[in-house]
């Protein structure tokens, strides 16, 4: 009994202060508390309930009386959000998130406890009981009308950690510690709006680099849709952040969208940079992109593909170098578990020229490994041209000597039906398709 009549008073004493403080007014001590409200003009009011944890004042309730076409006060947690009464605070309350406020249920405008019985502002809150609550948040966007009393209920949610493990191959040392995969490297507590993306936030450690988060710890399924939530609450979630290591200090560029290859396409530094696939890339909305001169860089494309590339030289000249989508390949470059398919390439020749479907030329310390392609390329040459010796039959796909000999030294596979048409002015001169059978 002595504590409920403690409870009480912290509540009378945090609704006169509110109201205090709402009004911009003093109360006299002569004055009783009724006709304060009256005076005053304050014909609605808001009863906020914390069936578990405290306000910052010690108590478990306050009442704010408002003026008609008011908004009510949202009273939060820890740092307020926007106006507060006093020092009406959620405190933290350990293992759990506070989630805002949702209305009290109510029988015949009364809240009723989870017992069924009908809270009694005169006896105040007990202690020993809770208030029932609906599943309706209160949004504190709605003016209050005269006579409007709203009841609130401070809704809690169990927390939920998310667990980062570790992807990696071999191990990472730091700080005298060995992580390998499977290895926590961060915990965070998920809030009530999901987790976001924290990114190469999660970790880091000198030579390796962050490539994405995934669901699995084979890398098999990628976060794409951000936040996440706890599947279960109170149950902690594990994903996983993968790392690669470096090449010397450069940095890799993780491709997921056209982004990607457009840095690729763009020339010069992206013609020697490191290329990590970890999705797939339909270019179709990607506008028209240059060939290469030549690629002494690194891509590894880990089994992912890109489509509906479009690629244009509309100037190639005599005595101009040859042409094709890679231009050159160089003696540090290498392609790895790469596709591309449905390429388009268009070479508008004025004289004879060497074009070329993928690659001009390859070195001999090139690396090469299952990379597959199909596209179709189009080489147009004027009118003024009555003989073509660089293109022909034996030789559209790669500049060197003859296709099908490139194709048995290295670890390419073209898709059938990739083709090479031909243009002497507008007329069509000659088609090539190749089919592996053939």
């Amino acid at each position: 009994m002595i504590k409920r009549y403690k409870l009480i008073s912290i509540a009378v004493f945090a609704l006169i202060s509110a109201v205090c403080l709402f009004a911009g007014c003093h109360l006299s001590i002569n004055q009783g508390f009724d006709d304060f409200i009256k005076d005053k003009n304050l014909t609605a009011s808001v009863t906020y309930f914390l069936n578990e944890g405290e306000f910052d004042n010690n108590s478990r309730i306050v009442n704010i009386y408002y003026n008609e076409g008011t908004k009510p006060f949202e009273i939060t947690q820890g740092a307020p959000a926007g106006a507060t009464v006093g020092n009406a605070k959620v405190k933290e309350r350990t293992g759990y998130i506070f989630d805002g406020w949702y209305l009290a249920k109510t029988e015949n405008g009364v809240p009723v406890y989870t017992d069924g019985t009908a809270y009694d502002a005169k006896v105040g809150f007990e202690a020993t009981k809770s208030i029932a609550v609906t599943d309706e948040k209160y949004t504190f966007d709605k003016a209050l009308s005269s006579g409007d009393k709203v009841y609130l209920v401070a809704g809690w949610s169990v927390e939920t950690k998310i667990i980062v493990k570790l992807i990696v191959d071999g191990s990472i040392v730091k700080d005298d510690v060995t992580y390998t995969t499977g290895s926590t490297i961060r915990e965070y507590f998920i809030p009530t709006n999901g987790f976001g993306n924290v990114g190469s936030t999660v970790f880091s450690a000198e030579g390796y680099q962050f490539v994405s988060f995934y669901f699995d710890q084979k890398a098999d399924n990628r976060i794409k849709d951000w936040p996440i939530y706890a599947e279960e609450e109170g149950e902690d979630r594990v994903i996983y952040a993968k790392f690669i290591e470096k090449i010397g200090s450069s940095d890799w560029i993780i491709v997921e969208n056209t982004l990607g290859i457009s840095r690729l396409f763009a020339g010069g530094v992206g013609s020697f940079s490191n290329y990590y696939f970890i999705d797939d890339v339909d270019c179709s909305s990607l506008s028209t992109q240059t060939p290469l001169a030549n690629f002494n860089g690194n891509i590894q494309g880990n089994g992912y593909k890109v489509s509906n590339l479009k690629i244009e030289d509309p100037y190639l000249m005599a005595g101009s170098s040859t042409a094709a989508i890679f231009g050159e390949l160089r003696s540090d470059a290498k392609i790895e578990n790469f596709t591309m398919e449905n390429v388009t390439a268009k070479f508008n020749a004025r004289s004879d020229v060497g074009a070329f479907l993928i690659f001009t030329e390859i070195a001999p310390t090139a690396t090469i490994n299952n990379f597959t392609f199909g596209g179709a390329l189009t080489v147009s040459f004027n009118e003024s041209v009555t003989n073509y010796t660089e293109i022909r039959a034996s030789r559209w796909l790669f500049g060197t000597a003859n296709d099908s000999e490139t194709l048995q030294k290295w670890d390419i596979s073209i898709i059938d039906g990739s083709s090479c048409t031909i243009f002497k002015g507008n007329k069509q001169d000659a088609v090539f398709t190749y089919y592996k059978n053939n």
